[in-house]
């Protein structure tokens, strides 16, 4: 699957803190450090969580949500997180088992105390439109809920497309003043993504030059699957200890996979 920030973006807003909430998904204004960091749909730095050092991160099992591991499967779509910060060398030491890979640590996309509905419409990368549609509500001084929904028909950069449905809904509360507990659960739908050809040739010399863009693997060659992650977070603090705890669940769901092989190819 492609990730790419390169995309026309519509902003519409019901409040006008609801502007806030996505103009302030700014990844230059948010870097501490020049390694990576992602907000929203933006990137800066030298590494993202599939790519530290020529190392993967994500396939290392260096993840973390909110600074806990986290056993990742299934990809976390950008309903649940509002972004990423990628940590190597000395900003590692303060997780336990860093690596020379790097820790990805994955930010969620928290409620605050203000009621915000923010709608994201976009087109690209290649001209794929996408919509989405986020916001959040204080229901009491100690509760409040956040939830988003979004579609995306991608566009691939090997020719083919695919309808992606991405949901997320995150609660915050403070029982008492020193205890904070964070259920979050999401999914990310992945429907007729046409599979992508591999090409072997029949002898030691590249192919003519083809058409970008073209699909040329069979029409029948669709995969489709589902991404859950789900999970809590808790916090006790006192005084000067703070005692915190995560318990989480990742499932990639893959119900039909496809890899067309064309062999010999003059």
């Amino acid at each position: 699957m492609l990730r790419s920030v390169s995309f026309i973006a519509i902003l519409l807003a019901s409040t006008t803190p609801a502007l806030a909430q996505r103009t302030d998904e700014n990844a230059v204004a948010s870097a501490t450090d020049a390694f990576g960091t992602s907000v929203g749909n933006e990137r800066v730095g030298l590494y993202f969580p599939q790519s530290a050092r020529g190392f993967s991160p994500l396939q290392a099992g260096n993840v973390r949500i909110e600074g806990m591991y986290f056993d990742y499967q299934a990809d976390l779509n950008t309903r649940l997180i509002s972004g990423s910060n990628v940590r190597v060398g000395l900003t590692a030491q303060g997780y336990p088992f860093p690596a020379p890979t790097g820790v990805a640590d994955f930010s969620l996309r928290l409620p605050g105390s203000e009621a915000i509905a923010s709608t994201v419409i976009g087109i690209g990368p290649f001209g794929g439109p996408r919509v989405e549609v986020d916001a959040q509500i204080p229901v009491t001084e100690t509760l409040g809920l956040a939830a988003g929904v979004g579609v995306n028909q991608q566009e691939i950069y090997h020719g083919g497309d695919q309808r992606v449905l991405t949901a997320a809904p995150i609660a915050r509360w403070r029982p008492v003043a020193n205890v904070e507990i964070i259920p979050f659960w999401s999914v990310q739908d992945e429907d007729g993504a046409e599979a992508q050809p591999i090409i072997f040739t029949s002898g030691d010399y590249l192919p003519p030059r083809f058409e970008r863009r073209r699909y040329f693997g069979p029409e029948w060659a669709q995969n489709e699957g589902q991404d859950f992650n789900y999970g809590l977070l808790t916090t006790f603090s006192s005084g000067d200890l703070t005692l915190r705890g995560g318990a989480f669940r990742s499932i990639a769901r893959d119900q039909r996979t496809f890899t067309p092989l064309f062999l010999n190819t003059t």
